[in-house]
């Protein structure tokens, strides 16, 4: 493996909330990760919302994403190229990865008096040692991280091998047409999100790490499944599915919280803020924050805000 570890964790912090808590699938895929031939269908994940003076499209964002998932949705683009602004989860884009390469740093090492080894046990120890041998990187390199560091870092080098790249994610593409042309705001701050693992208990980021560990032969066939769902725009999928990993792993309840639901009511409270100005705004987050009655879309309809699918 020869990506730099600075490298590897700005490309993590691009990655963040699509790479964990994992997806576990049914079917075994070879060869990387499976693009439906239906990306680009009518059924993507776009929303209008509508106030009395105020519209917001809304679309599901896939953070990580392959050349094979372009071109997006002609509906989309046209949505993005009618909306004043731009809104994201995190503007991460790439003048400013190097700063947030160092935020992860800062947030997630231990100080010289700790390590990796003194946070976690001989069996997870064993595990990772493994998996870097297998990957072809120091052990030594890692042992300054947090746990849940380590976890992010495995699943994006994983997933990078599937050809999935966060430079080519949704919010990048984007960012990169806003350039210079559309103000580009934030539902969060990158120091937010990096926050909801770093102040996770070390028990929990020891679960996570160990469940990394354990599943990453099974990664492929739940970014085919996730995938799918998402190029199908198929909702009821992608619910299914996030609602699995929580129906196998009852015990990640309380970072499921902490990522999805808590955030959903944040993110939605923001959105109703655009929606009472005069402006209109292509709002790009996570695909998974829009499914089920705790999802942004149900959220923005119980306000009585018009909700039409596009």
């Amino acid at each position: 493996m020869n990506l730099p570890v600075r490298k590897v964790l700005c490309l993590a912090l691009l990655a963040l909330l699509w790479a964990f808590p994992p997806v576990l699938a049914q079917e075994k895929s070879e060869g990387g990760v499976a693009v439906a031939d239906s990306v680009g269908s009518d059924q993507g994940l776009l929303w209008k919302i509508s106030s009395s003076t105020g519209t917001v499209y809304l679309f599901g964002s896939i953070h990580l994403a392959t050349a094979e998932m372009y071109p997006l949705p002609e509906k989309v683009e046209a949505a993005f190229a009618g909306a004043e602004q731009l809104v994201v989860e995190v503007n991460a884009g790439p003048e400013k990865q190097a700063e947030l390469g160092q935020m992860m740093m800062a947030k997630g090492s231990y100080p010289p008096e700790e390590s990796l080894t003194d946070h976690i046990s001989d069996e997870i120890q064993g595990q990772l040692t493994r998996y870097l041998e297998g990957a072809g990187m120091p052990a030594a390199a890692f042992n300054r991280f947090e746990p849940w560091l380590v976890a992010l870092t495995v699943s994006v080098l994983e997933l990078q091998k599937l050809g999935l790249d966060p430079t080519l994610g949704i919010e990048q593409h984007f960012l990169a047409k806003a350039k210079d042309s559309k103000p580009v705001l934030e539902l969060e701050t990158a120091e937010d999100q990096v926050s909801l693992f770093d102040d996770l208990a070390v028990e929990l980021q020891q679960l996570m790490l160990k469940k990394t560990l354990l599943e990453i032969d099974r990664i492929a066939e739940e970014m085919d499944e996730m995938i799918d769902a998402w190029s199908r725009g198929d909702t009821t999928a992608m619910e299914a599915l996030m609602y699995k990993s929580l129906g196998e792993a009852p015990e990640l309840a309380p970072l499921f919280k902490k990522l999805f639901t808590d955030r959903n009511l944040t993110m939605a409270d923001k959105i109703a803020g655009f929606l009472g100005t005069d402006s209109s705004y292509f709002v790009l987050v996570g695909a998974g924050h829009l499914v089920g009655d705790d999802g942004i879309v149900e959220l923005l309809k119980a306000r009585e805000f018009s909700v039409e699918r596009q």
